[in-house]
């Protein structure tokens, strides 16, 4: 497969223009990957989470995936993503336009032209990502001190056969009209999001009942497009296996 910013140059300049002059580099790749019932998120690993001062629990929900290594390309990224968090393969699916949130706070949504294939590659080959997650560099100047700013580009998936606990910690499984509940403001706790009708809860070891589950980076980026009531679904167009 090509990579995210051959098959779609429109997409790199949108985000330079968001950028307003500061350099910028793709970080991670990501995937809302879901069955013909559920949607799949992560919990996070027990070293991102956090307490309040009232010494609640504060836990993430992200969604698949992960961060480049080396000269790694975003796609190539998220193949080895997926297949070390939930072992498993996916189809993507492209999006019929594609957000950009920048900073939690500003959406700009663009549309993309064709994607730019090489001669022996299809144009499916590279769908389109849903959301592209855009902030400052603040958790990664010492490994990337040339980028102000870094993206997440997030994708929608389809599984192609059952998830399993891969290296992550937990795998939560939703309904879709279970989306908005458990990414509602305030966040939800895990006994409250255990008793909502059809959600799969897995995790490797019990996690405290009140404790909170919130939504970080990537599926921060979903909250707010939830929110502000610009989300699309995916269409059941052109594919790509990963």
């Amino acid at each position: 497969m090509a990579d995210l910013l051959a098959a779609y140059p429109r997409l790199g300049e949108a985000i330079s223009e968001l950028c307003a002059g500061q350099s910028w580099r793709f970080t991670g790749a990501s995937v809302l990957v879901r069955d013909a019932t559920h949607l799949y998120l992560e919990i996070t690993k027990p070293r991102h989470w956090h307490r309040r001062a009232d010494g609640t629990l504060v836990a993430g929900i992200g969604a698949i995936g992960g961060s480049l290594e080396g000269d790694e390309g975003v796609l190539a990224c998220l193949r080895r993503e997926v297949a070390e968090e939930i072992d498993s393969s996916v189809i993507l699916r492209p999006a019929t336009e594609t957000h950009l949130v920048y900073e939690q706070r500003a959406i700009r949504t663009v549309a993309l032209p064709p994607s730019r294939p090489s001669a022996a590659e299809r144009v499916d080959e590279v769908p389109a990502p849903v959301l592209c997650t855009v902030s400052r560099n603040l958790y990664r100047r010492q490994a990337l001190p040339d980028a102000q700013v870094l993206a997440i580009a997030t994708f929608w998936a389809e599984l192609t056969g059952p998830p399993r606990l891969g290296d992550l910690f937990g795998l939560l499984a939703l309904p879709r009209d279970a989306l908005e509940t458990v990414l509602a403001v305030p966040p939800p706790s895990v006994a409250a999001v255990r008793s909502i009708p059809g959600v799969r809860l897995t995790t490797r070891r019990p996690m405290e009942g009140d404790a909170l589950l919130a939504p970080v980076w990537t599926t921060r980026s979903l909250q707010i497009l939830l929110q502000a009531g610009r989300l699309r679904w995916p269409s059941t167009g052109p594919a790509a296996f990963l």
